[in-house]
C-alpha cells in the first residue's frame, strides 16, 4: 500500500515479473517536450526555440509547427496532433533517438553554451570533487557515490593535469640545475662584451609631417604620411655620465614596405647624416665630435661613415640593401667622452634625403661608456643591469645579484622563456580541459536511464 514502494522502478524476487497488482512502476521516458526543457533547465543554458523568444519553454508549444533542425521533437515521440487523442505520442527509446542524444545539436548546444551553469560551476568551484558534487545535483538531483565521484573527478581532471604537472616539474629541474650554470657562462661573457643602454627618447617629430611614435620597448616606428624626404629630430632622455658613443638600431617591423626597416618600396633607407648636439639652458648649442662610425651591414658604396660628415650629401650615407625585412645596427663613437653640463639637453638629428620615401621605418637608441673601438653587436642593457656590471663582483649584493638574474631569466636565456611561454599556454589549455571535461561529465549524465526516466 505504500506510495513509494509502488512507484519505485526497482524490483525484488517477489515482484519483479508482477504486471497485474502495481507493486512497482515500470520505467517511462520523459516526454519529447519535458526531456527537451528538462536538458535546457540542468545545464542552465538559454532555449532558443525556432521563431519564439528566448528562453520559451516547450511545454508551452500550442502545436507542432515548431520543428527544430535534427528534428528533436519529433524522434522523441511528440505527436503531430493529427487527432485529439494523446495515444499519438510514443516513449520508446530506439535507434534514432539514442543517436541523438550522442551526437545531436540540442544536448550539444545545451551543454556548450558559454554562460551555462557548467561553464559557471568550472570558473567559480576549483575544487574538482565539489564540482562533481554540484553536477550530480544539478543534473541527478542527488549527491554521487563514492565511486562515481571517484570516475567523475578523473573525468574532471583527464590526462592533462598528469602532463602539466610533468612540464612544471621540468621547469623547475631546468630552473635547479641548469639554469644556474648557463647563467655564469653568461656573466663572464658580458663582462667582457662593451655595455650599451637604451636611451629614451623624450621627444620624436618629423620635419615632413610623419608620425613618430614611440613603442613600449622604447623603439620609435614611423606611421602615417610617407614624404619622399625628411628629417628626424629627437629629444633624448639621460645618457650615463662619460659615454663614449651611440648606437643607432633599426628593426624589421610589419607595417612597413618589404618588412622596413626602411620606408622606402624595397624597404631600404638612406641615412645622410647623424648630428648630436648638446642644447645649453641659454639655447646656445655644441655640436658632438665623432670620430668613427661602424656598422653589422653595409650597402656597397653606404658606409655609416658618410653620415658623419660635417655636409650633407643627398646621394651619401648609410643603407642596407640588398638585406631588407632584417635587423641592423650602427655605432657612432664620439671623439671624446660626452660630459653634460647642468641642466643641458641632447637632441639628435637623423638627416634622410636621398628621395623616394627612402628614410628609416624602426628604430632604437643606445649608449656606452666603453673605451677603445666600439663595435654594434652586443646586445644593449637596461640601465640597472649595467649599472651593476660596472661595479667589482666582489661588492655585489645579493639584490644586484637578482637584478642580474631576473634580466637572464626574462631576456636572455630563450630555452628557459620558451619553457616557462610554453608551460604557461599549457596552463590555459588545462582550464579549457577541465571545462571539457566537466561537459563530458554533464553529456554522461544526461545520457543515462537517470536522467531520461528520471520523473
Amino acid at each position: 500500500k505504500s506510495r513509494v514502494y509502488q512507484l519505485s522502478v526497482k524490483t525484488n524476487r517477489w515482484n519483479e515479473d508482477d504486471n497485474l497488482n502495481y507493486s512497482h512502476a515500470y520505467p517511462k521516458r520523459l516526454p519529447a517536450e519535458v526531456l527537451y526543457d528538462a536538458i535546457y533547465a540542468v545545464t542552465g543554458a538559454t532555449r532558443r526555440l525556432p521563431g519564439l523568444p528566448a528562453g520559451y519553454r516547450a511545454v508551452q508549444l500550442p502545436d507542432s509547427a515548431v520543428r527544430l533542425p535534427d528534428g528533436f521533437f519529433n524522434l522523441f515521440g511528440k505527436p503531430p496532433r493529427e487527432s485529439s487523442c494523446e495515444c499519438e505520442r510514443t516513449s520508446g527509446v530506439m535507434l534514432a533517438p539514442v543517436l541523438n542524444l550522442i551526437n545531436g545539436p540540442t544536448v550539444a548546444e545545451a551543454i556548450h553554451d558559454p554562460n551555462n551553469r557548467i561553464a559557471k560551476l568550472v570558473r567559480t568551484i576549483k575544487d574538482d570533487e565539489e564540482l562533481v558534487r554540484q553536477l550530480y545535483l544539478a543534473i541527478w538531483a542527488r549527491f554521487p557515490t563514492p565511486e562515481e565521484l571517484k570516475v567523475g573527478v578523473e573525468a574532471i581532471r583527464g590526462a592533462f593535469q598528469e602532463e602539466l604537472q610533468a612540464r612544471r616539474q621540468e621547469l623547475a629541474q631546468y630552473e635547479k640545475t641548469q639554469l644556474p650554470k648557463r647563467f655564469q657562462t653568461w656573466l663572464k661573457e658580458v663582462q667582457r662584451q662593451i655595455p650599451w643602454t637604451p636611451v629614451e627618447v623624450l621627444q620624436a617629430r618629423s620635419s615632413a609631417g610623419a608620425e613618430l611614435k614611440v613603442l613600449e620597448d622604447g623603439s620609435v616606428l614611423a606611421t602615417g604620411k610617407r614624404p619622399p624626404k625628411d628629417t628626424y629630430i629627437l629629444q633624448l632622455g639621460q645618457v650615463p655620465p662619460g659615454a663614449t658613443g651611440l648606437r643607432l638600431i633599426v628593426f624589421s617591423d610589419p607595417s612597413l614596405p618589404a618588412k622596413g626597416p626602411g620606408r622606402a618600396d624595397n624597404g631600404n633607407f638612406v641615412l645622410n647624416q647623424l648630428r648630436l648636439e648638446v642644447v645649453l639652458p641659454d639655447g646656445k648649442r655644441q655640436k658632438v665630435a665623432m670620430l668613427r662610425a661602424k656598422a653589422t651591414f653595409t650597402q656597397q658604396g653606404f658606409s655609416p661613415v658618410q653620415a658623419i660628415e660635417d655636409r650633407v650629401n643627398s646621394r651619401r650615407g648609410w643603407a642596407v640593401a640588398p638585406r631588407f625585412g632584417q635587423r641592423h645596427a650602427a655605432v657612432f663613437q664620439f671623439a671624446k667622452p660626452l660630459q653634460l653640463p647642468q641642466g643641458a639637453k641632447l637632441e639628435l638629428t637623423l638627416v634622410q634625403h636621398w628621395g623616394a620615401a627612402h628614410t628609416i621605418g624602426r628604430f632604437r637608441l643606445d649608449a656606452t661608456t666603453a673605451s677603445g673601438k666600439l663595435t654594434p653587436e652586443a646586445p644593449a642593457l637596461p640601465q640597472a643591469v649595467a649599472a651593476v656590471l660596472k661595479k667589482p663582483q666582489k661588492q655585489w649584493t645579493d639584490q644586484d645579484r637578482q637584478v642580474l638574474l631576473d634580466h637572464y631569466k626574462n631576456q636572455v636565456d630563450v630555452q628557459y622563456r620558451q619553457m616557462r611561454k610554453e608551460l604557461a599556454e599549457f596552463e590555459k589549455q588545462a582550464g579549457q580541459a577541465r571545462l571539457r571535461g566537466a561537459q563530458d561529465l554533464a553529456w554522461a549524465l544526461i545520457n543515462s536511464p537517470a536522467f531520461l526516466f528520471n520523473h
